[in-house]
C-alpha cells in the first residue's frame, strides 16, 4: 500500500481502494470520499488506479500526512487528479463533513475524531 510511515504517497498505481484502507489506518476517525464529475467514486471504482482518473501522469505523485489541513488535501487531489475530495470526520456513529474546520491539521481532526467517538461511547 501507499503508506511510508506517517505518510500515504499517492500515485499512478494506488487503487482507489488501497487509498481509502490506507487513509483510514493514518486516520482512524476520519472519512475521505472522492467524487468526479460531481458522482461519488464507490464500490464499482474501487480497483482502478488513481491515474486512470487524471488526463496526466501524477510522475512521482504527492504525499498526505498529519500536518495537512484539509484545504491541502482538497487542493492537491483537485489539481492533481481533478477529483474533488471530501473528508468527514466521526462522531459517534454519524460522519460530519469537516468543511467549518478545513484549516485545522488531518492530525487534529482525527484526535478530534477519537474524542467525539469517546465522548459518545461507541466504536462504531
Amino acid at each position: 500500500m501507499g503508506v511510508i510511515s506517517n505518510q500515504l504517497i499517492i500515485n499512478d498505481s494506488l487503487s482507489l481502494k488501497e487509498l481509502k484502507q490506507s487513509f483510514k489506518t493514518l486516520f482512524p476517525f476520519l472519512e475521505l470520499e472522492l467524487y468526479r464529475k460531481g458522482k461519488l467514486l464507490n464500490g464499482r471504482d474501487e480497483n482502478k488506479l488513481l491515474g486512470s482518473f487524471s488526463k496526466e501522469s501524477l510522475g512521482k505523485g504527492f504525499a498526505i500526512e498529519p500536518a495537512m489541513s484539509i484545504n491541502d488535501l482538497e487542493q492537491a487531489f483537485d489539481k492533481k487528479l481533478g477529483l474533488k475530495a471530501t473528508v468527514y470526520r466521526k462522531m459517534g456513529s454519524s460522519l460530519i463533513e469537516t468543511s467549518f474546520t478545513s484549516a485545522w491539521s488531518l492530525y487534529y481532526q482525527n484526535i478530534k475524531g477519537g474524542e467525539l467517538l469517546k465522548d459518545f461511547g461507541t466504536n462504531s
